[in-house]
């Protein structure tokens, strides 16, 4: 989840994810990289903008796509 000083929250229509619903910026872990690391890097690839501060959140099932997910808030 990106959430600016203003509190507003980026959200993203993905198809891959949902044709229905709004989303937080994801992205799939490439080899030899960390989640942290794939966390920065899809931020800036799917909304342009470097993260200043990383928390993780914690993890989550997403079970329409079969997915285990990472979570954080930058």
């Amino acid at each position: 989840m990106v959430v600016n000083d203003q509190d507003e929250i980026a959200l993203l229509t993905q198809k891959y994810m949902s044709d229905t619903y709004k989303g937080f910026v994801s992205g799939y872990i490439m080899p030899g990289e960390t989640a942290e690391e794939t966390a920065i890097r899809e931020v800036r690839e799917e909304i342009g903008i470097d993260i200043a501060k990383l928390e993780y959140a914690g993890t989550y099932w997403f079970a329409a796509k079969e997915l285990f997910m990472h979570g954080f808030i930058g």
